[in-house]
């Protein structure tokens, strides 16, 4: 068993996660893509679901990943994920129905972080283009009364 302590560019802890068997990877070039290797080898560990490949404090850059990990003690990660849960929200269940209602999709902690991230950029993006919007019909609105003036 293998523990990792996953952070963001920050240095913000995000996740702890206990590796059964734990992926390493390295990026291959000449293929484009991240393959699994040998630990001496590694650049990144992919998280426990595999979906989500980390870069390895301290090695090099392993392209795509967004968020760092550290191999740490089990002592370290009792401790870490102690913490962590303690910090977490639990949405209830139950609707009011008495029934509970079930989820499909469950998330890590740090696939969680990273889709709060997408989701603030695309907010972003998407306020810029309202933005723009509400200027342009600003535009649009003062040339036609200054046309209705004119005439």
């Amino acid at each position: 068993m293998r523990y990792i302590k996953v952070y963001d560019s920050s240095g913000t802890v995000v996740a702890a996660e206990a590796l059964q068997s734990p992926a390493f990877v390295h990026w291959n070039a000449r293929y484009g893509c991240k393959l699994v290797c040998q630990e001496r080898y590694a650049q990144g560990i992919m998280s426990n679901d595999g979906d989500t490949a980390y870069q390895l404090e301290g090695q090099e850059a392993l392209p795509g990943a967004e968020l760092t990990a550290v191999l740490i003690s089990q002592l370290e990660y009792d401790a870490l994920a102690a913490t962590l849960e303690e910090t977490a929200t639990e949405t209830p269940d139950d609707t009011g129905t008495g029934e509970t209602e079930q989820q499909e999709v469950v998330m890590t902690p740090a696939k969680m972080y990273l889709r709060i991230k997408d989701l603030e950029a695309e907010n972003k993006a998407l306020t810029a283009q309202v933005t723009e919007l509400g200027e342009a019909m600003d535009l649009l609105l003062s040339g036609a009364t200054g046309e209705e003036d004119a005439g």
